[in-house]
């Protein structure tokens, strides 16, 4: 459990910028799954799901700099998720596994070119005893637009990707579990996406703008 409570270098729970908005967000709270939706809430709504930039930049990964940036993507939403958790003292860790979502925007498909996703990364929330899988990857206001469902964590039971929207089209499946982290295995990662994906589609990305930025421009 103290591995999953210490800061790591991706993680950095100890950076004042993470404990001042930690705290700020469940001062009024005294119970770790109250502080623990709360944090949720915030990292999926206040961070925009943004999977461009540059793929490859080490340090835009740390938990301090995507706060402070504002986007990004599963991983680096659910690193800062993590830092967060571990600057009130509740253990959480890092999920990886590959996934397969048809309801992308074309135009990311058509910069990916597959519409599956290695590595993609969701949190292990430890509170009131138990483990509970929470994914904050995908805003509100992405999902409105893109009418997908919201992932919503109660801090009771497990909150990932429905398999099925409400409306009945295919949506997420998991094809693979890569493991569990405390911390970002960086080197593994970016070789991963450098095998599956190549350099033109990184580059690609790394030129981009955002979903609903392309959600937009095809209305």
């Amino acid at each position: 459990m103290e591995e999953y409570l210490k800061p790591g270098y991706f993680v950095d729970s100890g950076h004042p910028s993470i404990v001042d908005r930690a705290h700020s967000l469940t001062q009024t709270y005294e119970g770790d799954r109250e502080k623990a939706v709360a944090l949720f809430d915030f990292v999926r709504d206040a961070i925009a799901y943004n999977p461009y930039g540059p793929a490859k930049e080490k340090e835009r990964y740390k938990a301090s700099a995507t706060l402070a940036r504002g986007y990004g993507y599963c991983i680096q939403k659910a690193v800062l998720l993590t830092a967060l958790l571990r600057a009130v003292s509740i253990p959480a860790a890092l999920v990886f596994a590959d996934i397969r979502n048809p309801l992308i925007p074309d135009n990311l498909k058509r910069v990916l070119k597959t519409n599956d996703f290695v590595y993609h990364c969701y949190n292990n929330i430890f509170v009131n005893g138990s483990w509970l899988k929470a994914t904050c990857a995908f805003d509100s206001a992405m999902c409105a637009k893109l009418n997908i469902p919201v992932v919503r964590f109660d801090g009771t039971r497990d909150a990932v990707f429905p398999p099925i929207t409400s409306d009945g089209r295919p949506f997420v499946v998991y094809l693979r579990h890569r493991g569990i982290s405390a911390d970002i295995p960086f080197e593994e990662v970016m070789h991963e996406f450098e095998s599956f994906y190549g350099e033109e589609v990184l580059s690609a990305l790394e030129r981009g703008r955002s979903v609903l930025a392309e959600f937009d421009s095809q209305a």
